[in-house]
């Protein structure tokens, strides 16, 4: 009985790693067959850091908590934000397309739960994003930003645990889509309030106390903050969630939030199926 099991089991996980290497293969023939559409998509992670670089002169060295380096540390808050963004706005967009054109149900005959496949849509997005994170930051270097090394690992947990955190965001948001038919507004608005209250280009501690305290409850906060203060020389100074704060907080978010997020997009799912409106667009 237990081989029986194993052997199911197995196949499921299988049948996962072929269906997650269809969306990885389907994503890439995407970008190859627009390779300008690409490029330019790439270019638009490195133009703000650039344009950062000069603003970063008009900072008065002496009024900034990190060491005067203003560049180093909007570049981590840029992407931070953009990686954390991309695969929320990329996995709706899909799925806009998809009920637009009235092929969703394309989507559903693939060998995956319907539950997951948010997930299955954001991997080629979250990959395109890690890539495009790692090329801006080595530009931001030759651009003379400076950072701390000894926090890498902590940091790169971080950041894996932020993607867990994308996921179930992304997740909720398609459940609206499926519903709403529209997800253009529901994402503005989760971006710009991302970008305002996590403090992309400023410090947290120069917003008001109402708002700060709002803060806390966008995961994009956590990760820039503790980010910052284990990547910036001197950004132990800065106020925020500590690192261990942060990976607190975002394993809470992730335990409670990806498995509400898949529950919620099935349910979606089958009321969609039950009253017709997955066949509407």
């Amino acid at each position: 009985m237990g081989g029986v099991t194993g052997d199911r089991t197995g196949n499921r996980r299988a049948d996962a790693m072929r269906v997650s290497r269809a969306f990885l293969w389907e994503g890439w023939l995407g970008a190859r067959s627009y390779p300008s559409s690409f490029v330019v998509t790439q270019i638009t992670m490195l133009i703000p850091i650039l344009t950062y670089r000069f603003v970063a002169r008009l900072v008065p060295t002496q009024n900034f908590p990190v060491g005067g380096d203003y560049f180093a540390f909007v570049v981590l808050g840029l992407v931070a934000w953009r990686l954390m963004s991309g695969a929320v706005s990329i996995v709706a967009s899909t799925l806009q397309e998809a009920l637009d054109q009235g092929r969703f149900e394309i989507l559903l005959v693939q060998p995956l739960s319907w539950r997951f496949l948010p997930f299955a849509l954001a991997e080629w997005p979250m990959m395109l994003r890690v890539a495009n994170t790692a090329g801006g930051l080595g530009m931001a270097i030759l651009l003379g930003a400076r950072f701390r090394l000894g926090g890498i690992a902590p940091a790169l947990l971080i950041l894996a645990l932020a993607g867990g955190a994308t996921l179930a965001i992304a997740a909720l948001i398609a459940s609206v889509t499926l519903v709403a038919k529209k997800s253009e507004s529901v994402l503005r608005v989760y971006s710009l309030a991302a970008g305002l209250l996590a403090g992309v280009f400023y410090p947290t501690d120069v917003l008001p106390a109402w708002v700060r305290t709002l803060s806390y409850a966008v995961p994009d906060t956590h990760v820039i903050a503790a980010i910052r203060r284990l990547a910036l020389p001197g950004g132990a100074a800065l106020d925020g969630p500590s690192a261990m704060a942060a990976i607190v907080g975002l394993v809470v978010f992730d335990l409670v939030m990806v498995p509400f997020s898949i529950w919620l997009f099935g349910r979606v799912l089958n009321f969609g199926r039950e009253t017709g409106l997955l066949g509407s667009y």
